[in-house]
């Protein structure tokens, strides 16, 4: 719409100028026109998270994900950071608080923000429907953005980092959540094992899922650090093909130590599986990094 408006209104100043046969006019109306029409036209491209987590075939997708693994990641969080000591947390990159619920029930006041509009409104809708004793809360939030308060804990979980293709803007990322604890607080993150995904890549896979066909194709870019994975849903009714692109950076768990360092945190343990099991050097043997690391007082 703005747009549209902006464009009348040149072409209305264009013609008087044409018309009062002002030939300097005419020029310099003409250069501001391509200008406002340049900058209208080619706005910045939108990051892959900002749309793809918002459409209806996100949650159609991962509908099947596992809530017994969240109840164990909330059961093994609240064994290195007790809600008696850490009463309050913030779940960044919450979407619809699978594990911002889990969370809740072990006793913690929860805070749980997201990108997403669409999935912070059905974590609300959640919350009052079955968790409105517990009362967390959920808001919209982009968290390459500080978030402007301060918790005992903070969590990341389910791979929800990692999503910018440069690696300063993902350690600002990391920046902000450490910021987001006080000294002495801790930050939880959840992460895959690039160790893993290397080693257990499915290139390719067809399914049905609702009324789609999906085809699958997942690739590691060497030269970018990432595994990518390509979805294309195609209507089994209707033919309609609809693509959308997922990729995280492949950070092994030096990365994460040096990272941690930079933004004065530490990492005190990490965690191969939901169920605990502890791992001491990144190997493929364990299909996650689940980093507790605490604030330097």
């Amino acid at each position: 719409m703005y747009f549209d408006t902006c464009f009348f209104d040149d072409s209305v100043i264009l013609a008087e100028a044409v018309l009062k046969a002002d030939f300097g006019t005419f020029i310099t109306l003409h250069l501001i026109s391509n200008q406002l029409r340049e900058d209208t036209l080619e706005p910045a491209p939108q990051q892959w998270f900002e749309t793809w987590f918002d459409t209806p075939l996100y949650e159609t997708l991962y509908a099947h994900r596992d809530y017994a693994e969240a109840r164990q990641l909330a059961a093994l969080i609240s064994q290195s950071f007790p809600p008696a000591q850490f009463p309050e947390l913030v779940d960044i990159a919450c979407g619809r608080g699978r594990h911002s619920f889990n969370l809740a029930t072990l006793g913690y006041k929860v805070t749980g923000v997201d990108l997403s509009k669409n999935a912070i409104e059905k974590a609300r809708r959640i919350a009052s429907e079955k968790y409105a004793d517990l009362s967390p809360d959920f808001y919209t939030h982009d968290m390459r953005q500080p978030l402007g308060r301060i918790w005992p804990l903070a969590v990341n979980l389910f791979t929800s980092f990692g999503y910018l293709a440069d690696d300063a803007a993902n350690t600002g990322v990391l920046r902000n959540m450490g910021d987001a604890v006080g000294p002495g607080g801790a930050l939880v993150l959840d992460y895959l094992n690039a160790a893993y995904v290397r080693s257990s890549l499915v290139p390719e896979e067809v399914c049905d899922i609702s009324n789609y066909q999906l085809r699958i194709r997942r690739s590691i870019d060497e030269q970018e650090g990432v595994v990518r994975k390509e979805m294309a849903f195609k209507h089994t009714q209707t033919g309609q093909l609809q693509t959308f692109t997922e990729q995280v950076k492949l950070y092994p768990l030096s990365w994460f130590e040096a990272a941690f360092a930079k933004v004065g945190m530490h990492i005190t343990e990490v965690y191969g599986t939901y169920t605990g099991e502890k791992i001491q050097k990144q190997s493929d043997a364990h299909p996650r990094l689940i980093m507790m690391a605490q604030k330097d007082a």
